[in-house]
């Protein structure tokens, strides 16, 4: 499917035809669906924001065909200021009539949206309208409506959250990353999908049912259903691997204050240090990063964290330039060699 094809429609510039493709296109799946709403809502911001002479048409133009071109959600822009502000929703009708596809993109209600920000070395709990709960972790973002549609439940992710999600009967509950969507009715499971270059994101389920989709290696859009005590890996070339464990429930600790090191990456080791204690770790051996690590800290400061890991494998840290931070704000250096 042609954006410019959804883009005619959403002008109502289509004629029957095509009209009648692409709502066939989008009745074939929820992803399909959700692409384009929010290619409505990209298309409806983009004339604002024209008008007003603020964006480069042809750039978001061109950023949207490269969404589509692979069948993957929208990304958007994160704003880090913790505020709410009022969205409009489009909602997307889709009929066959008489062999005639008719759709039509109609903002029908505004809800009240709100972003909820966890900042580098804190977390953040919310409850839902729905009484779904969520722990979120450091330097990540949960954009959420205010009150949630009757039929559906959904939210946008940047970072990693923990859910403990209220059952309603069909009404299941979405959450959507940049790289991932998942998909449940009622279950607990961590979520670590931080919208970084080259990062894995992973999904653990706890208890319950999900459904996780994503785009793959060949650029297809393919799902998988995770089972209690499984966790899948979704690496930066669209790899998927599955593991079973038996240690899921360590995948939330982080919201009790605790480091768990569960044959831990170094490269993964290292982001979880660096949003926990506010620094940036340069690595200057590729070779560390062959290194993986276990064990457990309720309350440690970073001495005692990068202490472990020495100890653990030989990696030296070189904290100098912690002292001459300036700015508290600034995230500081550490060397490991």
């Amino acid at each position: 499917m042609q954006e410019e094809q959804i883009i005619r429609c959403i002008r109502n510039e289509a004629d029957a035809a095509e009209r009648a493709e692409v709502g066939q296109w989008i009745a074939q799946s929820g992803e399909n669906r959700a692409l384009a709403l929010k290619l409505y809502r990209i298309h409806r911001n983009m004339e604002h924001l024209h008008a007003i002479g603020r964006v480069d048409t042809e750039a978001a133009k061109r950023r949207i065909h490269e969404r589509m071109a692979v069948a993957a959600p929208v990304r958007r822009c994160t704003l880090r200021p913790r505020f709410a502000f009022a969205a409009t929703l489009a909602v997307l009708v889709v009929a066959i009539v008489a062999g005639i596809g008719y759709f039509s993109f109609d903002a029908v209600e505004s809800v009240r949206m709100t972003e909820l920000y966890a900042d580098t070395g804190t977390t953040r709990t919310i409850t839902l309208s729905d009484g779904t709960q969520v722990w979120l972790n450091a330097n990540s973002t949960l954009r959420y409506p205010e009150q949630f549609a009757n039929d559906n439940r959904e939210v946008e992710l940047d970072g990693e959250a923990y859910f403990k999600v209220t059952k309603s009967e069909g009404r299941k509950f979405t959450v959507t990353t940049a790289d991932l969507q998942i998909e449940v009715l009622g279950t607990e499971f961590d979520v670590d999908s931080y919208n970084i270059s080259g990062r894995t994101s992973t999904v653990t389920l706890v208890s319950g049912k999900v459904r996780m989709s994503y785009t793959d290696e060949d650029k297809l859009h393919s799902s998988i259903i995770l089972k209690p005590n499984q966790r899948a890996e979704l690496d930066a070339s669209k790899k998927l691997r599955l593991f079973n464990t038996s240690s899921a429930t360590s995948a939330g600790l982080w919201k009790e204050n605790k480091i768990v090191f569960n044959h831990t990456s170094f490269a993964s080791a290292v982001r979880i240090i660096e949003n926990r204690y506010n620094v940036s770790v340069r690595v200057n051996n590729p070779r560390l990063y062959d290194y993986t690590f276990s064990g457990t800290f309720i309350d440690a400061d970073l001495d005692t964290v990068l202490r472990f890991l020495s100890l653990a494998s030989g990696i030296e840290f070189d904290c100098s330039a912690l002292d001459s931070a300036s700015d508290a704000k600034q995230r500081r250096i550490i060397e490991a060699n």
